[in-house]
Formats: structure tokens, sequence, C-alpha cells
């Protein structure tokens, strides 16, 4: 056993629990407790080093913007201030708050138009505590428990180390449970709407309005009776670096994220916007072409270095002066089903600012608003057909320590009444092609979209026969 004591309130104890476990044995973790929390680094790589298994304490923040009532993020904050960490506590988590804000909680920061109804249930802004983890090295396999005990606290006997303990011993000898589409209508989106939408914003954008608009469309699909077991067969074909699983209440998040929000670790933050997208080949040579297309991409290019200064305002709002660094302006990551365009910025946190601050600053992410971005998310509620919720906001950890590291919700559904909803879409400019603009948008839901169907997407076929069950 390893353990450091803090001289301010937190002691951080791990024990090593299993060596070498698989990965897709960790993830069934999440069949074993309806409240089970998994933040998801299964496909591994450079930023994917550890996934957490979690069972929340209890909630600590439940906002909905039409309530309108208390501030989500300064409860936070106080929640934090309360307790500290060791002065120099090692990286990762080790307990703290779990939870995300939905694109809806934009109303927090700004006031901006809000024309449709709600669509599900789901909370804009909502954390659990989480007293103990399971952390998974996703290089060596290596399974650790990690607590934080709060001296003077008492932590909660029903979700600590020991029930931990007790679902990984059990992991191994579950029943398995596979998923098997619901019958029932599913919903694509119009292909010709999408056009005269895009068509639509580079009007505005020829105008001066805008810089860059992101739009999305959504798919629509039967509510799955095993949330649980859904999302294993989604990272089998798609794994992701900043995936997650996270009930709330009746509903359930589902995200195959790759795209990292913000990282932030005693004071460093990095962020690492998406932008441009291109299938992978199905042949080494065609993969590698398409590559190359995205690489030699002047639109795709702009696209992201107009995010990238977004981002970089962003940061220096709550940055030490001087300290906003582009450290990568462009580079290629490829995934199981897509190749993408990603940037890296980085900074330091001034004095006296926090996770809390820092979530202010940069919610929604600007790579999928715009630049610039109120006007942006204004043209948004504008074109758009109904709401995003949970998509396109921000899921993540914040330590007791005050360290954090969230993702961008997209490659996300979530349930929403009797619906699983699904949402796609990238950047317009003016350079965009209003065809190829649908065209990655189905791309980037192809994976899930397969899995949900049970069959091959087909193009462009715009809304499903109602009848047609999946």
């Amino acid at each position: 056993m390893a353990a450091m004591a803090g001289r301010d309130g937190i002691e951080l104890v791990a024990t090593r629990l299993a060596s070498g476990m698989p990965d897709h044995e960790f993830a069934r973790l999440i069949l074993a407790d309806p409240t089970a929390i998994l933040l998801d680094s299964g496909a591994g790589g450079r930023f994917g080093q550890t996934s957490y298994f979690a069972l929340p304490t209890e909630t600590v923040v439940d906002w909905k913007c039409e309530e309108g009532s208390g501030d989500p993020l300064e409860r936070l904050r106080q929640l934090l201030d309360r307790v500290r960490s060791p002065a120099d506590p090692p990286p990762g988590f080790w307990g703290g708050y779990v939870g995300y804000l939905s694109y809806d909680a934009r109303h927090l920061f700004e006031v901006l138009p809000a024309r449709h109804p709600r669509l599900t249930e789901l909370p804009d802004v909502h954390f659990v505590k989480v007293e103990a983890v399971l952390a998974r090295d996703e290089t060596s396999g290596d399974v650790w428990l990690r607590e934080a005990r709060v001296r003077g606290g008492r932590p909660s006997a029903k979700n600590g180390g020991a029930r931990l303990r007790q679902l990984l011993s059990g992991v191994s000898h579950a029943a398995p449970r596979r998923w098997e589409s619901t019958p029932g209508p599913m919903m694509a989106p119009n292909e010709d709407a999408h056009i005269q939408r895009v068509l639509a914003a580079q009007g505005l954008l020829r105008r001066g309005e805008i810089y860059q608009v992101n739009l999305t469309v959504p798919w629509s699909f039967p509510r799955p009776a095993d949330p649980a077991a859904l999302y294993l067969a989604l990272r089998e074909r798609n794994p992701a670096t900043f995936g997650a699983f996270f009930p709330c209440g009746a509903d359930t998040i589902l995200s195959l994220s790759p795209e990292r929000f913000f990282c932030l670790r005693q004071g460093k933050v990095q962020t690492r916007p998406v932008k441009g997208t291109r299938p992978r080949g199905r042949s080494p040579s065609e993969d590698q072409a398409l590559a190359a297309e995205l690489l030699a991409s002047t639109k795709d290019d702009a696209e992201l270095a107009m995010i990238v200064d977004v981002l970089r305002n962003d940061l220096s709002r709550v940055s030490r002066i001087g300290s906003v660094e582009v450290r990568e302006p462009v580079c290629l990551e490829s995934h199981a089903t897509v190749h993408h365009l990603v940037a890296e910025v980085e900074s330091i946190l001034a004095p006296g600012q926090s996770v809390v601050d820092l979530l202010g600053a940069a919610a929604p992410g600007g790579s999928i608003t715009g630049a610039p971005r109120i006007r942006a998310m204004e043209i948004i509620d504008d074109l758009e057909d109904g709401r995003r919720g949970p998509y396109c906001g921000t899921l993540g950890w914040i330590g007791f320590q005050g360290d954090a590291d969230f993702n961008i919700l997209i490659r996300t559904a979530y349930t929403a009444r009797d619906r699983l909803q699904l949402h796609a879409g990238g950047g317009i400019t003016v350079l965009s092609d209003a065809l190829a603009e649908f065209a990655e948008a189905e791309t980037k839901v192809r994976g899930l979209w397969e899995i949900l169907a049970g069959r091959e997407m087909r193009r462009g076929a715009g809304p499903l026969p109602s009848g047609e069950s999946s």
C-alpha cells in the first residue's frame, strides 16, 4: 500500500488489486451497478493513459437552465474550497467530483436565445461526489484502488473501497449481457434540409457576421433497455480516448469522444481542439491518401486555426499573461473510423484561478460553437431544429486536489424519454461544400449508427420510414 498524508485534510491511498487486467473486463464493471460511472480511455495512446471506474456517494450539483436558481459552478467552488490534498499529489483522479455541463449550460455565461423545448430530463449541470476509484493503467493493464480519505470527514460505507474490491473480484464471474437492437422506428436527418442550413450559414459568413459556425444534425433511435450493454458494444467497435458511461437518474450519457476539452494539472492547462475529418480508408493506400488529403486541405486547416484563436482568447482570460502557447498548430490523429486534425494549446492558470474559472471562461467549447462564439451560438439556435442536450457539452472529473480532465461530448448518445439521441456535425466556413458537410456528419456517426441499426449505413438516406425498425 502506498499512502501520502495531506497536511491540509486529505490522505491519498492506493492499492494494486489486479495485474494485467484485460480492457474489456474492466469496462464490464459498468454492468455490476446501475449507478456505475466509467471514464474510459480504452483507445489508449498518448493521452489515454488511465481509465477510471467509480460509484458515486451523493449528487452535489443538479441544475436545469429553466430553473435559473443558484449558481451550480459556485457550488462546485465551495465544495473544492472545503478540503485540500497534499502539496504535491500524484497525477490522475483520486476522488472528487464527476459530472458534466450540457451545451445548454451556455445560459450560465451569456444571455442567449432558447427557442427549442427541452428534449430530455437530463439536467444541464450535474456532478456527483466520488470517494474511491478503480484506476486502470492502459499500458500495463494494472488496476489500482485509489482512495481520498478526508480527515475529519465521514466517508460513505456503501461506496467506499470495500465495495469496489467486491465488484472487481466478481467481474470475471458475471454473466455476460449482449446488447440487442431495440425494435421501433429510427430517424435520420434530412440531407436537403441540412444543405439549406449550410447555405444559410454561408450567407451570414459572407456578410461578415461570423468567421465559422458549427452546425449539427440529429439521429434518433428507440431507447435501449440495457444502456450498459449498448456502451460495451459501441466501444468495441469504436474505442475512444476520452469516452464515458455516465448514468444520471433514469437517463444515461454514452460518449465515445476523441476530443479533450482541457486537462488541468497543478495549474498547467492543456486543450486539444479537433477540426477536420476524413473517413478511414478500406485499404492501406486509400487510408494514407485520405489522411494526406486532410493534411493538405486549406479549408480544414483554416477551420482549425480559427478555433485555436478562440481557445487562446478563452485561456487568456484565466491564465498568466504571456503563458498561452500553441504547442502544436496542427497534427493528424487517426481513430477507428476517422482521421482528424488536432491542435494543442497550453497555458498556466493565473494566481487565484481554478478549474471552476476555467470552465466559466471556456465552455461551451469553441470547436463546437464557432467564431465569434456568442454570435455563432445565436445562429446555431436559429438554424438547428432542436436542442443539443448534453451533446457538445463537456464531461469529466475534478479531483479534490483541484486538478481536472474534461472531454468534449461529441460522438455521444444520450437517452431522451423513450428515445436515444445521437448527433453529428461540423464547422461551416465560406469554403465549405454543403453536400460534403452532410457526408462528414454521416462519417462521424457511422460506427455508432451501424451498431445501433444492426446494418451498414446508407449514404444520404434521409428520414427512414416510421415503421422501419432497427
